[in-house]
């Protein structure tokens, strides 16, 4: 007798397609992505504060830091959202180090 312990898990959570990168995040806000567009049919979106400063989030491309949510240094945020929503990073000061990964 065979036994398939894969059977009870979905087999179609994540592709093995993910991309990544580093962006500088300052006072003007910008797109989490790595490339020019979100990651066809993305499915996770990561951001790791790789910075000594505070970096904000928020889903408008007009956002400041006194309307974004702070990820702190050190802290990474998980989003579960496909390519359609767009998620813009700022901070209060310039050349910050944001690690992003895109996974489809």
């Amino acid at each position: 007798m065979t036994v398939d312990f894969r059977a009870n898990y979905p087999t179609d959570i994540l592709s093995d397609s993910g991309v990544q990168k580093f962006l500088k995040v300052g006072t003007t806000a910008i797109e989490a992505k790595v490339g020019e567009l979100p990651l066809v049919d993305r499915k996770i979106l990561t951001v790791f504060n790789n910075s000594n400063g505070i970096i904000y989030y928020g889903y408008n491309k007009n956002l400041v830091p006194e309307t974004g949510t702070p990820i702190f240094p050190g802290q990474p945020y998980i989003w579960n959202i496909n390519e359609t929503v767009r998620v813009y990073l700022v901070a209060e000061t310039k050349n910050n180090n944001v690690r992003v990964t895109e996974v489809g």
